[in-house]
């Protein structure tokens, strides 16, 4: 066996980045005081994660482009019969079914985000008060939190996928996430995955983090 080079730096860097403020906004869904406060600037620095992926999949390495596993339906559908056989197909980067599991967690978590900035507009101070009218914002909020616990059973069936790969098809995800390379066998046709240098990355992160400064000193905690 030899290692090869699957996820680059900011990948990963994002991905355990995203875990960590999914469960701090789950545990601190509070109303008011400091866990709101704590809410809410996990949802801002989300919204600017996902915003990041969204672009590093068009600028990071080869497997964490959206063309590298955003794949069509007949691919689903064989490595769905694999699965079936308790056989799963092997592969370098995110699997066809996994794939499309990362745009839905996308797709949510910006869904999740906004309707979030948009529900908090009831309250003085918020970021969107007095653009968007209280009576949608009060609406929203309800759509967020649905979104959310929708989500939450998302992020389950992921964290299954990702356990049921392990076990059936010997691919330690949790692993190659952690250290951006993953086994191959020998004589097997694998290259190390190119791009997503750091420098582009570093000017990404400068932009989003100038958004995030506008964001938080829009808002009166």
């Amino acid at each position: 066996m030899k290692d090869v080079k699957v996820w680059d730096l900011p990948t990963r860097i994002f991905h355990w980045s995203l875990v960590v403020l999914v469960v701090t906004a789950w545990l601190t869904a509070e109303d008011k005081g400091l866990l709101y406060i704590l809410h809410t600037l996990a949802g801002y620095l989300v919204f600017l994660l996902v915003l990041f992926r969204l672009a590093w999949g068009w600028l990071g390495n080869d497997r964490a482009r959206f063309r590298d596993f955003v794949r069509p339906w007949p691919e689903v559908r064989g490595y769905l019969g694999g699965l079936l056989r308790l056989k799963p197909a092997h592969t370098l980067g995110h699997n066809p079914l996994g794939g499309w599991m990362v745009v839905l967690l996308l797709a949510m978590l910006i869904a999740i985000t906004l309707t979030g900035m948009i529900g908090a507009a009831r309250e003085p101070g918020a970021l969107l008060n007095g653009i968007v009218p209280v009576t949608l914002a009060r609406t929203v909020r309800h759509i967020h939190e649905l979104l959310a616990n929708i989500l939450y059973f998302l992020v389950a069936l992921h964290i299954l996928g990702v356990l049921v790969d392990w076990l059936l098809a010997g691919d330690n995800l949790i692993r190659a996430m952690v250290n951006g390379r993953k086994p191959v066998a020998e004589g097997a046709v694998a290259a190390d995955a190119r791009g997503g240098g750091v420098a582009s990355a570093l000017v990404l992160v400068a932009l989003l983090a100038a958004l995030g400064v506008f964001l938080i000193a829009n808002t009166s905690f």
